[in-house]
């Protein structure tokens, strides 16, 4: 069994019923849990029902729970799968590219307006624009291997687990998103970033 973290910890008290146990493990994740969902949906409605749905898989499984993994990572594998169904079942039913009214849904482009001119806010958002079609863009396993690992801050061995692949395969997807996303906005970027 994997060393007890605090999570381990909490989710161990509320399968002997403590149900505090639970309320602080909502609390803690639920907010970086909506967050990393809502950069696979575009939507803050949407990742709210995923996260919820994830909750709720883990309350409901709170019997079976075995901690053989963090339980960071076993619960974003729940939360990973709900998203990848998520994209799976879009592309299914859509049959067209959004529009992108949802995308743009709680998305903040931060521009000091005093130290950049018009010419500069708008190469910002288009750099922002182009990187967000970009990580929409790549393969399911790259960009939720470069999401837990640049924004939710996940190590490889962690990331490993959560896809169900080598840390080898992490570092390879992990370097392949980043590939994709420079060379998606190669001509935006400063030059020591090229």
């Amino acid at each position: 069994m994997i060393g007890r973290d605090l999570d381990t910890h909490a989710m161990l008290r509320f399968q002997r019923g403590d149900e505090a146990g639970f309320v602080e493990l909502f609390r803690r994740h639920h907010h970086p849990m909506a967050q990393y969902l809502y950069r696979f949906t575009g939507s803050n409605a949407r990742a709210e029902e995923l996260v919820q749905d994830c909750f709720l898989r883990v309350y409901r499984a709170r019997a079976s729970y075995q901690p053989e993994a963090k339980w960071r990572t076993w619960a974003y594998r729940i939360a990973t799968n709900l998203a990848l169904n998520e994209l799976r079942r879009r592309e299914h039913h859509a049959g067209h590219v959004a529009t992108g009214e949802e995308g743009e849904e709680g998305r903040v482009v931060v521009v000091d307006r005093g130290a950049a001119g018009a010419d500069q806010q708008a190469e910002a958002a288009e750099l922002v624009d182009r990187l967000h079609a970009a990580l929409a863009a790549l393969p399911e396993n790259q960009r939720t291997a470069f999401l837990l690992a640049q924004v939710e801050g996940f190590r490889y061995q962690e990331i490993a687990q959560v896809l169900e692949v080598s840390v080898g395969a992490v570092k390879s997807l992990i370097f392949r998103a980043r590939d994709q996303l420079k060379a998606a906005a190669r001509d935006l970027l400063p030059e020591a970033y090229r």
